[in-house]
């Protein structure tokens, strides 16, 4: 009895003694938990980076051998903005986002075929790209990491150019098959963004994209008869980005 009775008295003098001090114009502090990040809002942003690929060469009508395909290997230096949105609910974060840049690809490479062969070769050129892509990722506080698929599009240069320089000669004395278009193709990929501190984030980003087959013609010595080629061209890019968010801050 004497246990319970000290205990009541000491908890009563708590309580007096915490009305006294509010009294006085003091408040007893409880622990504050500092909010979550939230990915929602709008950003924008700038990425750099690098690009290597391939484009395959087939003969389609027998200029050096009907079926005959090589590949030259592409490579550049990749840089651009980007615009998105994220909406996250829970860990969950679905966005979209794109962006336009300069591809910056290069390559060419002969044929396989020997003799009459070896001196045709392609040649792959790739400037502006866009993307529109959805995202998808899981954030775990203030990291993100997310999967993304979408629309892939570059301005794209391709050729088969014989210079007929092989021994012994070949049959025709040249040919130039040149293609110059925008070509549409599809992206997927995934990442890792950080949040650096206000409104800032940081991502690595890597992206596989096709933009399909094009087909060059060209006329043997300029005059006929006329030879075809499909060039499919592919890569990868692998960059680094820094986005500003205009969401509430955080």
């Amino acid at each position: 009895m004497r246990l319970l009775k000290n205990a009541f008295l000491m908890s009563t003098l708590a309580s007096g003694i915490a009305g006294a001090a509010i009294a006085d114009g003091y408040e007893v502090s409880s622990p504050t938990v500092a909010p979550r990040y939230s990915w929602s809002g709008f950003y924008g942003g700038a990425h750099l980076g690098g690009t290597w690929g391939s484009t395959s060469a087939t003969d389609n009508n027998s200029y050096n051998a009907f079926g005959d395909s090589w590949d030259a290997n592409t490579s550049g230096f990749v840089a651009g903005i980007q615009l998105g949105y994220n909406l996250q609910a829970g860990p969950v974060v679905f966005g979209i986002e794109g962006d336009i840049g300069d591809l910056g690809l290069h390559g060419d490479a002969p044929t396989n075929f020997p003799l009459v062969g070896g001196d045709t070769s392609s040649r792959t050129d790739v400037d502006f790209y866009t993307t529109v892509r959805g995202r998808l990722g899981i954030a775990a506080d203030d990291w993100l990491f997310y999967a993304t698929a979408g629309y892939f599009g570059a301005e794209t240069r391709v050729s088969i150019v014989d210079t007929c320089t092989t021994v012994p000669p070949c049959g025709f004395s040249s040919v130039d098959a040149p293609d110059k278009s925008f070509r549409s193709g599809w992206t997927v990929g995934g990442g890792i963004e950080a949040a650096l501190g206000g409104a800032w984030t940081a991502k690595a980003e890597y992206l596989y994209y096709d933009i399909g087959s094009a087909t060059v013609t060209g006329l043997a010595a300029g005059t006929g008869p006329q030879f075809s080629w499909d060039l499919d061209t592919h890569g990868n890019i692998v960059r680094a980005g820094l986005n500003y968010r205009f969401g509430p801050g955080n």
